[in-house]
């Protein structure tokens, strides 16, 4: 699909997905930079930068990413989590408390199982 039409931005996304699931989280890192390019408004694109920068240890940049997410979307429960889990790992326990208060609040009451959806599909 990239290669037919190289500005389809869900492209991008879903190998970026497709590569982290895999552990090549640098190429994960590439197309996710790339879907962010043509669709600067993509929360799940950030958030899952984001988690690709933390499970590369950079923390710094995971926060940032996640920060993109929630502004984009401030109802992403997991971004908070993921936040405040990266928030801990620097040592901010109140800003990692703070993330983890809010990611409770906009928990539905049957928990965070099931896929992290956007109601306009995170695009």
């Amino acid at each position: 699909a990239i290669r037919v039409n190289p500005l389809y931005a869900d492209a991008y996304y879903n190998r970026g997905i497709a590569f982290e699931k895999k552990g090549d989280v640098d190429r994960a890192i590439t197309d996710y930079d790339s879907t962010i390019r043509l669709t600067p408004d993509s929360s799940l694109a950030y958030y899952h930068r984001g988690a690709a920068w933390d499970r590369k240890g950079d923390v710094d940049r995971a926060i940032a990413d996640y920060d993109a997410a929630i502004r984009l979307n401030p109802r992403n429960a997991v971004a908070y989590l993921n936040r405040g889990a990266a928030w801990k790992r620097k040592g901010d326990v109140a800003k990692a408390n703070s993330d983890f208060n809010t990611a409770s609040r906009l928990t539905p009451p049957q928990g965070m199982a099931g896929p992290m959806r956007e109601p306009d599909g995170g695009r």
